[in-house]
């Protein structure tokens, strides 16, 4: 059990997820093609192992070229079909597809919490009232810009989403719904590290789409790996069949998938990564303090639900440096790690590939001038909550989002010091300023060089995912909202003079 508690209740109730995950799923994931699960063309797949449980190992559908051939003959034919229909036809089936999903994902709260567990190594406490919210949060919000915005609905062709591996839910629901309304068909790309929540929401979206009438071609979802000429991702960068994509995941990567998607002629949407500054200036109350360094130590800690969005780059002014330092280490040490399906746990495991990498970007920050405050070991996939102190701005660690639960921290004198500092990384997905004075705050936030800003911490959700905000730097190429993504996938290039 990794380490965990062996208990004989939380083995019982371990065994219980574990019966629910074998009934969701029966241990093999399958490609969805015009409403049906399918095997990869070749017949080939790849294990996928839970950072929640190593007995979980999974089959996956490998897929390449031949599978995004099938789903793209499926779309072309749903296409099709929709076009028949009148414009008020398919928004009014549109509307009521919405709201069914919606319905199914609140249904499905138990069992979307327990694959997320599975998937990531979500703390099944954060999953339970953070991300499957978040997730039916921003489908109602869909819901709501749709009601408003139906009228220029149209048909736009094929588009397809490559979704990353931070809080799949959140980032299914916050982009396929909307992107399906406005007017294009969707081939999703689930992420090789999280298979399981894209399964099981597929199958949910596609009974909302039975139930509203909709063409099931419109919809499909492929498993598999990202680089290489063979990998399902490759291909879906490369057909010509698709003229949108949708990418979320690192910055590093997309930029390079931005590259290959241009050549090819198509348009290029992308949500990237985030180095994330945290600017607190003195002046606080003891208790505000307090308050704060819980949140930013809860905040820090997620790598799965806010992902990046967290902050990883805190600023501190001279004053309360000293003694912030010390009240977060106390905070970080005093976190509860373990068994994500324990409800007391606060910092569940990452997945292989982020554990190896926090191994690497924390060792790369002590070599780097960076003091170790806390933490910096491993344990299994368990990594402790750490704290690095002066690392210098023009590390390399700078242009990169952290892997695991861990921040660096410096410390500024002058409101220009912090801005200085915050602006050195060429990501600027978004920003944290707290201030006692609201008005001093939202000045140093103006210069801030971030997509959002936030005033609190941790940012309330789904706001971060519902507002159009203008993406910066290496984190994006575009507007990233609900109503942004919707004008993006209903480009126009024609005018009628």
């Amino acid at each position: 059990r990794r380490g965990y508690g062996r208990g004989e209740n939380r083995s019982r109730e371990k065994s219980w997820h574990e019966e629910v995950m074998s009934s969701l799923i029966n241990q093999s994931l399958q490609n969805f093609i015009e409403g049906a699960g399918i095997a990869s063309g070749s017949g080939r797949f790849f294990l996928h192992s839970s950072p929640a449980a190593e007995t979980s190992i999974i089959e996956c559908a490998k897929s390449d070229l031949m599978d995004v051939v099938k789903a793209l003959q499926s779309m072309n034919r749903a296409q099709s079909e929709w076009a028949k229909s009148t414009r008020e036809e398919r928004a009014a089936k549109i509307l009521k597809f919405l709201n069914e999903f919606a319905a199914q994902l609140d249904c499905a709260r138990a069992e979307l919490a327990v694959t997320t567990v599975f998937d990531i190594g979500m703390p099944l406490r954060l999953a339970e009232t953070r991300s499957i919210p978040a997730a039916i949060a921003t489908l109602r919000e869909t819901i709501r810009y749709f009601e408003k915005n139906q009228t220029g609905f149209v048909a736009n062709g094929n588009a397809a989403v490559l979704l990353g591996w931070t809080d799949p839910l959140v980032g299914f629901c916050r982009r396929v719904p909307i992107i399906l309304a406005s007017g294009n068909a969707v081939c999703v790309k689930a992420s090789s590290r999280a298979p399981r929540t894209i399964a099981k929401v597929s199958g949910l979206m596609i009974e909302a789409m039975k139930r509203a009438d909709l063409p099931l071609g419109l919809f499909a979802s492929l498993n598999g790996h990202g680089a290489g000429d063979e990998e399902v991702g490759e291909c879906l960068l490369r057909h010509p069949g698709f003229k949108t994509i949708y990418w979320v995941g690192s910055s590093d990567r997309a930029l390079t998938a931005r590259r290959i998607a241009e050549e090819h002629g198509k348009r290029f949407h992308f949500a990237g990564s985030g180095r994330n500054p945290l600017i607190l200036f003195d002046g606080f109350a003891e208790a505000a303090l307090d308050e704060i360094v819980d949140n930013i130590a809860a905040s820090i800690t997620d790598p799965h639900g806010i992902g990046p969005f967290r902050p990883s780059r805190l600023f501190i002014q001279d004053p309360i440096y000293k003694a912030v330092l010390e009240k977060l280490r106390l905070k970080l040490e005093s976190l509860k790690m373990g068994d994500p399906f324990d409800r007391e746990t606060q910092i569940g495991p990452i997945p292989l590939k982020e554990a190896s990498n926090f191994d690497i970007q924390t060792r790369m920050a002590i070599s780097e001038t960076g003091h170790l405050v806390t933490g910096g070991q491993r344990h299994g996939l368990l990594a402790q909550p750490t704290l690095i102190r002066d690392l210098t701005n023009c590390s390399t660690l700078q242009s990169e989002e952290l892997s695991g639960p861990w921040a660096t921290c410096a410390s500024f004198k002058y409101p220009h010091d912090a801005l200085k500092y915050a602006n050195t990384s060429p990501l600027g997905l978004a920003g944290f300023v707290l201030h006692p004075d609201r008005a001093k705050a939202e000045s140093t936030a103006m210069k801030l060089e971030a997509s959002r800003v936030f005033f609190e911490v941790p940012p309330m959700w789904p706001d971060a995912f519902a507002v159009d905000s203008q993406a910066v730097k290496n984190s994006g190429n575009s507007a990233d909202g609900i109503g942004a993504i919707y004008s993006f996938g209903q480009w126009r290039s024609t005018w009628i003079v």
